[in-house]
């Protein structure tokens, strides 16, 4: 059959990722990675499990993904590296540059937005918001601590946008630390 080759993010230095789909059925899937001299793709990942996502490039090099529910980071140095999450997430839809991840779970049938670093977990469940609705990230400041994403109805509607900011006694914008083995 034929395949098709999507690239979904890109870092500062050039480097893209994305998949490559086996068209028309979907069946196969797998993780993509462009090097900003090199035109041709190398495939990252064996075939990806449902659901999986878009992949996620930092500008370290290091690239972040899911498949079959499980988060999964392909380190600057190869290998592949299963990192503390939470268990089985609906969908991952942001990185930050320091590893910070985002998307979303259901727990006990609800549905959630989340967000996880350094193996701490925190709900972004929306104040106040009727019975069903939840948060879905879109993306995350560089330094992890701002994150912006859609209010979604329990019918799938959007509802609006929504910034969570990391609150902080301090003045100063409190950023998540480098981890240093990214």
């Amino acid at each position: 059959g034929s395949f098709m080759t999507t690239a979904t993010d890109i870092n500062d230095a050039g480097a893209a990722v994305g998949t490559v789909i086996q068209t028309p059925t979907g069946e196969s899937a797998f993780i993509t990675y462009w090097n900003a001299a090199n035109a041709s793709p190398t495939v990252l990942s064996n075939k990806l499990a449902g659901p999986y996502s878009n992949p996620h490039i930092l500008n370290s090099g290091a690239v972040y993904y899911m498949s079959g529910g499980s988060m999964i980071r392909i380190p600057v140095m190869g290998g592949t590296d299963y990192f503390v999450q939470p268990p089985y997430v609906d969908s991952l839809d942001a990185v930050s540059q320091v590893g910070r991840v985002a998307g979303t779970i259901t727990v006990g049938g609800v549905k959630h937005g989340f967000t996880s670093y350094q193996g701490n977990v925190a709900y972004l469940d929306i104040p106040n918001a009727p019975s069903g609705d939840y948060f879905r990230p879109a993306d995350i400041n560089t330094c992890g601590n701002i994150i912006v994403g859609a209010h979604f109805n329990s019918n799938g509607g959007v509802v609006g946008g929504v910034i969570f900011r990391k609150s902080s006694s301090v003045l100063a914008i409190q950023c998540d630390q480098q981890l240093l083995t990214q």
